[in-house]
């Protein structure tokens, strides 16, 4: 079966033996020629990461990602997601991180979203400042997030806000290249409580580019 237009589509697949009947509803997205999507979750414990605000101490495999605050202290939290597979120049048209809820947190939290201005961006170490150090993006992307009320909820309430202008001005980077990773650093305050690597659910990044 073929499309020749770009759209969502919704079909229905029936199997009937003359005796019994029963059916399913398959979603397929099209997307205009040139355009690609990428799926990518964290793929390493040393890449989800928090940064002590009092010490500057990082902690690296941690099942929980408290973003940003563990027990009474502000964290900067780093996401590093390896081999994305994006030409130097592209155009991001839409990107998201989607977290999955492993404790509710539902008091008022205030987030802001960066980029590491960086082409190559190591993973995270045991390094004190190892996250807070790092070069930052001009762009950067607030993030006021819905109460997470149910543990495991992996929806629209757990994705971060579209963070195009923050990969765009990555792969603008003259030095940007295919298979480069990229690092998002989030600083703020309050707390919402998502899996980690080490948990049950790598956060996973989200991109449609042309």
């Amino acid at each position: 079966m073929s499309f020749d237009t770009a759209g969502t589509y919704v079909l229905r697949l029936t199997g009937d033996d003359s005796a019994l009947q029963s059916s399913d509803d398959v979603t397929v997205t099209v997307l205009p020629e040139g355009v690609a999507t990428l799926t990518v979750p964290i793929g390493a414990s040393s890449d989800d990461a928090e940064e002590s605000s009092v010490d500057g101490s990082v902690a690296l495999g941690n099942p929980a990602l408290k973003i940003v605050n563990r027990a009474g202290v502000n964290q900067t939290v780093g996401l590093r997601f390896a081999g994305l597979s994006i030409p130097q120049g592209a155009t991001i048209q839409n990107a998201y991180i989607q977290f999955q809820c492993r404790v509710q947190t539902t008091a008022a939290a205030s987030l802001l979203i960066e980029g590491q201005a960086a082409d190559n961006p190591s993973t995270f170490a045991r390094i004190t400042n190892n996250i807070s150090s790092r070069a930052r993006t001009s762009a950067d992307v607030g993030w006021v997030p819905a109460p997470w009320g149910t543990v495991g909820a992996q929806g629209p309430d757990q994705q971060t806000p579209d963070l195009t202008s923050v990969m765009q001005e990555i792969v603008n980077r003259g030095g940007w290249g295919p298979g480069d990773p990229m690092v998002f650093i989030i600083t703020g305050t309050g707390v919402r409580t998502a899996e980690a690597f080490d948990g049950l659910f790598a956060p996973v990044l989200h991109v449609t580019y042309a």
